[in-house]
């Protein structure tokens, strides 16, 4: 999202519009990080991951939802920049425990 927030600082990037199940906050600061993870494994917390694909994205994270204004705009900048794409699809390689905080480790190399 920070790449996206840059591009696009009059859109509101609240991650809630993006209905994620896990956030990962990088140290990397431009570009799509999570892309350069598919066909990866990450570790998160005791579970372990593989990371499919990028995830597509439609109209719904432009809608209005609780205090969150409608803007077509993010859309429009997904399209541009991403060709629809924010964040990514996984499996559970493994089931354990994950918690806020857990570290995060990229394992191996890419399938």
């Amino acid at each position: 999202m920070k790449t996206l927030k840059q591009l696009a600082p009059e859109s509101d990037w609240d991650t809630r519009r993006f209905r994620a199940n896990v956030l990962i906050d990088s140290d990397i600061t431009d570009g799509y990080p999570e892309l350069a993870w598919v066909g990866r494994k990450l570790r998160i917390g005791t579970a372990i991951i593989h990371i499919v694909m990028g995830c597509p994205r439609c109209v719904m994270v432009t809608l209005k939802e609780h205090d969150l204004p409608q803007d077509h705009r993010l859309m429009r900048t997904l399209v541009r920049e991403t060709n629809h794409i924010a964040g990514v699809y996984a499996s559970v390689v493994e089931e354990g425990d994950v918690r806020e905080g857990d570290a995060i480790e990229l394992l191996g190399d890419p399938a």
